[in-house]
């Protein structure tokens, strides 16, 4: 678990370049109003930000990949229960929290998660700074959007092939084969 851990936060502090403005700026506000309404509190600025970047986005994906569009199926049991706990440990990274008493069995994962707030406190910083050098983006939405778009024909198929051929629009026409030509690429 920790080994993957330590993957997995290489892989999220790494693609701060892909946060989105919009999700920039809503991020900025939100730390902003964090340290006015609680001024003594020096961690608000991270926690703020981390509640919705993580207990919203990040660990509600990695804990039901299908609803998100990241797999085909729902993983099995023993597949949910690990990615239960990855989620589990990212959260408490994000939080700047520990493992308690409450949950003994995850106490090993404090030394690491000591080791990884420095690299999650750049990261909240990094995504609630609005403006500045974005650099160039490692995300491509197209990509993203696309690939969506060709499992959701995928799945469909069998209901897009006879309004395909029966279309009057000759690009529509071309879908079945577009998609054969998609499976072949993906086959090689």
């Amino acid at each position: 678990l920790q080994g993957f851990m330590y993957r997995l936060t290489a892989s999220i502090f790494n693609a701060n370049s892909c946060c989105p403005q919009q999700l920039r700026v809503l991020f900025d506000r939100i730390a902003k109003v964090a340290v006015q309404q609680f001024p003594g509190n020096a961690a608000v600025v991270h926690t703020s930000v981390s509640a919705f970047a993580f207990l919203r986005l990040i660990c509600p994906a990695i804990m039901n990949p299908k609803l998100f569009n990241m797999m085909p199926d729902t993983p099995s049991a023993s597949v949910m229960r690990n990615l239960t706990l990855v989620a589990k440990v990212l959260q408490n990274l994000a939080n700047m929290s520990e493992f308690g008493a409450k949950e003994p069995y995850m106490k090993p994962c404090n030394l690491m998660l000591k080791q990884l707030q420095p690299g999650m406190q750049a990261f909240l910083k990094s995504i609630s700074t609005v403006g500045g050098d974005l650099g160039e983006t490692h995300c491509d939405s197209v990509c993203v959007d696309l690939t969506a778009i060709c499992r959701l024909c995928s799945a469909a198929r069998q209901k897009l092939e006879p309004a395909c051929s029966s279309s009057a629009n000759s690009n529509l026409k071309k879908l079945p084969a577009v998609l054969d030509g998609i499976e072949a690429k993906k086959s090689a």
